[in-house]
């Protein structure tokens, strides 16, 4: 589904666009259309605005896109000063003063459920719409105490800002809270009066008090967080964190499956005792290894100088690698016979197609160095390599594609759009991919 962006001033490239200034700003073009999941209105500056003459002119067409589950999107450059209830909008973006109250709830759209208040807004939230399932608190000054109540009875989300250190009330927070981001500067205790069992997703990035919720599912914990000791957290899956990998054992992480470790220390490190629940492990490391947990499939490394692989360092269960910033050289015997898929990024040494095992279907490689890709002949004609993704970006060169072997010698080439999504597959034979590579290389200036 595409996103079309309607401005009021100059309009953005690489995605629809449309410039609201136009009397005939091709409504008529979009009712025609498909496959368009959201329309995001735009006050590109204070002095083009969207008053409520223009929602009244469109009403029909918004009627139009709501009734096919189109998504419409205000972002407003200033405060709401008019009435839209009766616009039916899902997604508003205000950005009040930083003495401006919010506006009276019925002055929003009764169909809104997701809420950014931006700007220098720094008063208290009162009187929110009922229909809020997500409230994204943007604003770079706001820090104010939520009293009880204030918060929309069918809150699910909650984005505190990054300004936010107030202490949160007992039944601050609705029962029906399933997310809550803390910003920057929290450092408020929580615990089981004023953190209800319904939040499962947990986000902070400096918080130094014991964490204690037991419920949670997936939870962020940046900076020297800590957890509470001799808790059980038995529902935890997803875990960032910087805490000593000792700590998360199984007993009191049973049911631990992917971890984002970013910790930084001088001593050799053990991955062995965490959980073997994980599957999944990120970690940046700039030493070496001694061991992982065995069941690991999927594994990303930001490398240093200092770590280094061994034919023992990496757990046979791995079915992905991805390794960033490597600086040695690799050979095949250094990877797990499981190995399907491997993403090389920024590596110092250029990858050859014969330090690949033959387990190896797909091969992701990024460089920022015009050299990086000199092997690019032979791994084109690896028939084993199904998959092939490269991408260099260097002074010399910029080349990118994206290739799924068909036969020897011919691949599918796939072109995707700034969002991720295919946009166009075409047949392309060996011989014309070292040819766009070789047209790739940048004259100097």
């Amino acid at each position: 589904m595409s996103t079309v962006y309607a401005y009021t001033a100059t309009s953005v490239t690489n995605m629809m666009s449309l410039d609201l200034r136009s009397d005939n700003w091709t409504k008529h073009e979009l009712l025609r259309a498909n496959r368009i999941g959201r329309i995001v209105f735009v006050e590109s500056d204070v002095k083009n605005t969207l008053d409520s003459t223009f929602w009244n002119n469109n009403m029909d067409f918004i009627a139009e896109m709501f009734a096919r589950s189109v998504e419409l999107m205000f972002h407003m450059g200033r405060q709401l000063t008019f009435s839209l209830s009766h616009v039916p909008l899902t997604v508003m973006v205000i950005q009040p003063g930083p003495d401006d109250r919010l506006p009276n709830a019925n002055m929003f759209p009764r169909t809104l459920t997701e809420l950014s208040i931006g700007g220098e807004f720094n008063t208290m939230l009162c009187d929110l719409p009922d229909s809020l399932t997500t409230l994204r608190i943007q604003s770079r000054a706001w820090d104010q105490p939520i009293a009880p109540g204030a918060l929309p009875p069918r809150l699910k989300r909650l984005y505190c800002g990054r300004t936010f250190n107030q202490l949160i009330a007992d039944k601050t927070f609705p029962r029906t809270l399933e997310y809550v981001q803390f910003g920057y500067s929290f450092d408020k205790p929580l615990n089981s009066n004023n953190l209800p069992e319904s939040v499962t997703d947990i986000s902070f990035f400096r918080y130094s008090h014991p964490f204690s919720h037991r419920t949670c599912v997936r939870l962020d914990m940046g900076g020297t967080s800590k957890f509470a000791h001799g808790l059980v957290f038995p529902s935890l899956t997803h875990l960032r964190t910087k805490v000593d990998p000792a700590v998360l054992i199984a007993s009191s992480f049973p049911s631990l499956r992917t971890l984002d470790y970013s910790g930084w220390c001088h001593y050799l490190v053990d991955y062995s005792t965490l959980p073997h629940t994980l599957t999944e492990l990120t970690t940046h490391e700039t030493r070496p290894i001694v061991s992982f947990t065995q069941g690991l499939h999927t594994l990303d490394i930001r490398c240093e100088s200092g770590f280094r692989m061994t034919n023992t360092t990496l757990p046979q269960s791995l079915r992905t690698l991805t390794l960033r910033s490597y600086h040695h050289p690799i050979e095949a015997a250094l990877f797990p016979p499981s190995l399907t898929s491997l993403n090389a990024i920024k590596w110092t040494h250029p990858l050859h197609p014969n330090q690949l095992p033959p387990s190896i279907q797909m091969v992701s490689i990024i460089h920022n160095h015009e050299n990086g890709d000199q092997h690019l002949e032979q791994m084109l004609a690896s028939t084993s390599l199904f998959h092939i993704k490269i991408n260099i970006r260097s002074i010399g060169r910029v080349f990118a594609i994206e290739l799924c072997r068909i036969s020897d010698t011919l691949f599918l080439k796939y072109d995707r759009s700034i969002l991720s999504q295919v946009t166009e597959c075409s047949f392309i034979g060996i011989d014309s991919i070292m040819a766009m590579y070789h047209k790739s290389k940048v004259a100097p200036t």
